[in-house]
């Protein structure tokens, strides 16, 4: 992968036309954003051949993108878009994605994931937390890093979840706005209206 920039040529979507955003070669950017903010909309814009051709000099236009480097695999209907793939080259095991609940796709994925990846290779991840629990988040997280010491992997990440945001993000990007985010701040933030909730939810208690 190298750096690449996203600039909309027009409205598409969220996004108005002239707003742009630039990854880095290297870092692991989340993007974030609420429900329907238009952080699928992005990643899926550039995620497969078939998104390019359409979009591409139309709605978009790409900087330095080398669509070869890419790795695309996303949580939200997971087991829908692949419905198998195969393990190894050697031994061509199919590993049927669709015979499996979505959390135990999403993990057996996540353990193939070393086996798939190239050097400097991009890799896009649509709120990987849907299937995970606290444990399987941190073994994704540990992956990725893990993944990115060893094979110098960059990563896009679309996530709500405070554990990916503080372990993984070298970046944050706010959606739709592309606006830059001070992690610290988010963080911050996020552990202020979880403080205010659970406030709320004692000073709620009927007195003994």
């Amino acid at each position: 992968m190298s750096d690449f920039t996203v600039t909309f040529l027009r409205e598409y979507f969220c996004f108005n036309a002239g707003q742009s955003v630039s990854f880095k070669k290297g870092d692991f950017t989340i993007l974030y954003g609420d429900q329907g903010a238009g952080k699928t909309t992005l990643i899926k814009s550039f995620s497969s051949q078939d998104s390019l051709k359409k979009l591409l000099g139309k709605y978009i236009d790409i900087d330095g993108f080398n669509f070869s480097s890419q790795l695309y695999a996303e949580s939200e209907s997971f087991r829908a878009q692949r419905g198998s793939f195969i393990l190894s080259r050697k031994d061509a095991e199919k590993i049927r994605l669709n015979d499996m609940s979505h959390g135990q796709a999403w993990r057996r994925f996540i353990d193939t994931l070393k086996h798939r990846q190239n050097q400097d290779a991009l890799v896009t991840f649509d709120e990987p937390e849907t299937s995970f629990s606290i444990d399987s988040i941190l073994s994704f997280c540990e992956l990725m890093l893990m993944l990115k010491r060893e094979l110098k992997i960059s990563a896009i990440i679309a996530t709500h979840n405070p554990l990916i945001i503080e372990f993984l993000a070298d970046r944050i990007i706010e959606v739709p706005t592309l606006k830059e985010l001070d992690k610290a701040e988010l963080l911050n933030s996020m552990s202020c209206k979880v403080e205010r909730f659970r406030a709320g939810r004692i000073n709620d208690k009927p007195a003994e």
